[in-house]
């Protein structure tokens, strides 16, 4: 996600760079036609960068199925307590990010299979190439007092190639065709060698080797060849700038410009083509010789204006690729949750996170909280809020809430039955809360979502799954906020809707003290990947709420979690 953003944004850069360049062609230097395709780098770059280590994560594209299967209950019966059913529904997801990613892969194999190929190519000419003859070398070290610090340039000629080019990153090497000596005068020689010079001089094998590796990382960008001609070009114009700086004589200009089109002449009677700096199609070639011809020394000022213009329309648009690459499932601690929280010390193992508030001490007791913090999947945890708003919008009341059974054979005997609100809970039957969101219909159900602030809010897995392991997701430090939400009555809702909650949540109750919970299990493509249990414990000190998630290990279930938060409820002297 964060590479199509980088796409987009980019696409965008380039386009507003194409236009610059064109409404001010005679007012651009050619050095800033160079420089403000930089900052396209800079976005391209920011796009593959891993800002998931500086806590921004890529959000998960899943598309959904219709028909999940089911997976053996498992059965939870406490003395003098009502019992729970925790029921695992497997459910197939394909990942089509995941195949994105895949078919990314390829095309970056392929594409770099591709340059492997062309730079084996080069190296052979390379190695079929000879040193230069008498005459050139002359030339060439005539034009050293130019360049004192590039003595090392060593020149070749080859028969394999048609243009003269540059070729090398750490020694750069200069090769011309073999037929060079013979059909160009020295004068066109000179210019030739002083243009690649400036090429080697400028960098421009570097600029040539991040094109083609960004080509490779991008090869599904549309605009990207456009982008890489258009730098190609302007490198070209600006060399070629340089050139007639260094004559500064107007007869000189006229011969650099027949030394292009003697050039261009020469290749179009060649059939081998290789890459090259000089001469690089006909529609460049005729842009280049306008520019010769009509040369413009262009306002250095305004230059300058639209470098920092384009360098800080880069720069902002930076913090939006953190936005699209962040995780959006994630919940960021209020500055009460942050003063109040302190590490839960406890002897059992949690294979997860668990948020526990005290209501006497307003202390939250964490354990794992960066874990504790990120939003998954609720599973039958959600059915608590899907009964209040059935209850609060009159789809169920307290005296009639029965459902009855529609005839569909499901694996769980329990299930195959009618239904009332307690037993639905505590057999956690999906059809009967699926019934109820189906009759509120999706966006009554996602404004209410939105009104409690659930997690992330998100619906868009259908009315019927968006909570099994779909879009709708949610923290542990979430899931305490909005039960002590619901047990306070924060939303003012019905006093029949609050107690007939609690009396559906009802696990057991003993010595004064009464334990409410809902358990949840999560399954994907036959793997066990969260297991839920939330609630809160009445006691005569007040009301503690928790709400564990298990994430890793073996045994990953609604009625793990369950286990797991009684004995670190007995051992905090809550509930025991």
């Amino acid at each position: 996600m964060q590479m199509i953003f980088s796409v987009i944004l980019s696409s965008f850069l380039i386009c507003i760079i194409y236009i610059l360049q064109i409404f001010f062609s005679n007012t651009l230097t050619a050095r800033t036609r160079c420089i403000l395709w930089l900052p396209v780098f800079l976005i391209l770059f920011f796009g593959f960068l891993p800002l998931s280590s500086f806590h921004f994560f890529i959000p998960q594209i899943i598309t959904f199925t219709d028909s999940p299967s089911f997976v053996s209950p498992v059965f939870q019966t406490l003395p003098a307590a009502n019992e729970i059913l925790d029921a695992a529904v497997n459910v197939q997801r394909f990942p089509l990010w995941d195949l994105c990613s895949i078919l990314w892969m390829l095309g970056v194999f392929i594409s770099f299979f591709f340059c492997c190929i062309k730079y084996i190519r080069l190296y052979k000419i390379y190695k079929h190439s000879y040193t230069a003859n008498e005459n050139l070398i002359n030339i060439f070290q005539q034009q050293q007092v130019l360049f004192p610090k590039m003595q090392t340039i060593q020149i070749y000629e080859t028969s394999q190639i048609s243009s003269a080019m540059t070729f090398g990153i750490i020694r750069p090497k200069i090769f011309l065709p073999s037929d060079f000596s013979n059909i160009m005068t020295n004068q066109e020689l000179s210019n030739i060698l002083l243009h690649e010079q400036i090429h080697i001089k400028h960098k421009d094998s570097v600029i040539q080797f991040f094109l083609m590796l960004f080509h490779c990382i991008y090869w599904f960008h549309p605009l990207f060849p456009f982008f890489k001609k258009q730098i190609r070009l302007d490198h070209e114009i600006y060399c070629d700038s340089c050139v007639l700086n260094y004559y500064n004589d107007s007869r000189q200009t006229a011969l650099y410009g027949h030394t292009l089109l003697h050039a261009a002449e020469y290749m179009k009677k060649q059939t081998l083509s290789a890459s090259s700096f000089f001469i690089d199609s006909k529609k460049q070639l005729h842009i280049r010789i306008l520019k010769i011809c009509q040369p413009q020394s262009g306002n250095k000022n305004i230059s300058r204006i639209f470098i920092f213009f384009i360098l800080c329309l880069s720069l902002t648009s930076i913090p939006v690729l953190n936005l699209y690459s962040a995780k959006p499932d994630f919940y960021y601690l209020s500055a009460f949750e942050k003063q109040h929280m302190q590490e839960l010390k406890t002897a059992h193992k949690i294979q997860g996170s668990l948020v526990i508030y005290r209501e006497q001490t307003g202390q939250y007791l964490v354990y794992g909280n960066r874990q504790a913090q990120t939003r998954v999947s609720p599973n039958s945890t959600y059915k608590i809020y899907s009964a209040v708003h059935a209850l609060e919008n009159n789809i169920i009341t307290p005296k009639y809430n029965s459902m009855d059974w529609n005839q569909t054979n499901y694996p769980f005997e329990q299930w195959n039955q009618n239904q009332t609100l307690n037993s639905a809970m505590s057999q956690s039957v999906n059809w009967y809360f699926q019934n109820l969101d189906q009759t509120s219909g999706p966006t009554e159900m996602k404004n209410f979502y939105k009104q409690i602030q659930y997690g992330n809010q998100n619906l868009s897995g259908g009315i019927s799954e968006y909570w099994l392991e779909s879009s709708l997701k949610i923290s542990p430090w979430e899931q305490v906020r909005l039960l002590k939400d619901f047990y306070q009555n924060k939303y003012q809702w019905k006093s029949s809707t609050i107690s007939n909650v609690k009396k559906s949540l009802l696990i057991q109750k003993k010595n004064g003290t009464r334990l409410y919970g809902k358990t949840g299990t999560g399954m994907v493509n036959g793997q066990y990947v969260h297991g839920w249990f939330i609630g809160f414990v009445e006691h005569q000190n007040g009301t503690d709420y928790f709400a564990l998630c298990l994430t890793s290990g073996k045994e990953i279930s609604g009625t793990k979690a369950m286990e797991t938060v009684l004995k670190i409820l007995q051992e905090q002297e809550i509930y025991s």
